[in-house]
């Protein structure tokens, strides 16, 4: 199978250019702004939306002019920002204390201070896109952020009453993460939006199932979505397999206000046991049928192949 690394080769100096200006586009005189950017950067991830809206722009126009690339580059470094910046503020929402495998932003230096590092990343987005003063973009993202604080605070709803069926669920996911990813694509190449939406719901629904599995590389621990009462696919497939009995007795679970280790490891094996995985997983794989689907429309291209492979990653 192809690999991320094999994926970003593709276009391995944009890529590159990009992370020398995303690095100095961050740099500010206030000295505690520097150090959590190098301690976020030491661990920045996968780097999935910029390379979406490079690989976008690539695919979908026959050549790109310097000019209309750095435009490309500019606009991987606000999605980059973007997503970063709502990573640390969901860290506040959900209290939590890891992020990529290390110490959360509001855990390593407090609630306030990942706040208002949020604000920054999101005031470079602002300041970016008046930069580029194109309409239909900033719109674009702008509803972008619309959703993805609308998916949380759905996702906040839904939790109180652990009221969650399948059509909450993919509109969650849709808003906090697909909406982000699609956009990356449509800023790309505005025909590949599909590709963006679909390919960001199999990215969630893969992250859902994953939480499931002890070896996997998330950087959280097993059953961290359970503790964090979170209602996911792999709960909701495994709620429609239970009696009645045992979903009254996980829906009572999941309102408590703190579950243990071993409640939650419990409820782990028991869902890995049921075929919930299977069935998230079929889930998953329909998704990235549609998303490899929305490439059809493209010439090939190594860029086309990439994107496709892209999608492929996500497989179980």
């Amino acid at each position: 199978m192809t690999t991320l690394t094999q994926i970003k080769s593709t276009i391995a100096e944009p890529l590159k250019q990009l992370d020398l200006r995303y690095r100095a586009t961050l740099q500010s005189p206030v000295a505690l702004v520097n150090e959590i950017n190098d301690y976020l950067l030491a661990r920045s991830g996968k780097q999935i939306r910029p390379l979406l809206v490079l690989l976008s722009a690539y695919a979908g126009h026959e050549s790109l002019s310097q000019e209309i690339l750095d435009q490309k580059i500019e606009l991987a470094i606000t999605m980059e920002m973007l997503h970063n910046s709502s990573l640390m503020h969901d860290d506040v929402v959900d209290e939590s204390e890891l992020r990529r495998g290390r110490e959360s932003v509001r855990h390593r230096w407090s609630n306030k201070i990942a706040v208002l590092c949020g604000d920054y990343y999101l005031a470079l987005v602002m300041e970016i896109l008046n930069r580029l003063n194109d309409i239909s973009i900033s719109q674009a993202i702008n509803n972008t952020v619309i959703e993805m604080t609308e998916g949380e605070l759905l996702q906040q709803q839904v939790s109180r009453t652990t009221n969650l069926d399948e059509e909450n669920y993919n509109s969650v996911i849709y808003k906090k993460t697909a909406s982000l990813m699609a956009t990356c694509c449509e800023i790309g190449y505005a025909p590949l939006r599909d590709f963006g939406k679909h390919f960001g719901m199999a990215f969630q629904i893969r992250d859902d199932i994953m939480d499931y599995h002890p070896d996997a590389e998330t950087g959280k621990p097993q059953g961290n979505d359970i503790r964090e009462r979170k209602m996911t696919l792999p709960i909701l497939k495994y709620l429609q397999m239970a009696d009645c009995q045992e979903r009254e007795r996980v829906l009572e679970l999941l309102k408590h206000e703190a579950i243990n280790d071993e409640e939650a490891d419990a409820l782990v094996n028991k869902v890995a046991d049921s075929g919930a995985l299977t069935a998230a997983a079929q889930a998953l794989n329909s998704e990235i049928a549609q998303a490899r689907q929305a490439l059809t429309q493209l010439k090939d291209s190594d860029y086309k192949t990439a994107l496709y492979d892209l999608a492929g990653i996500l497989a179980l």
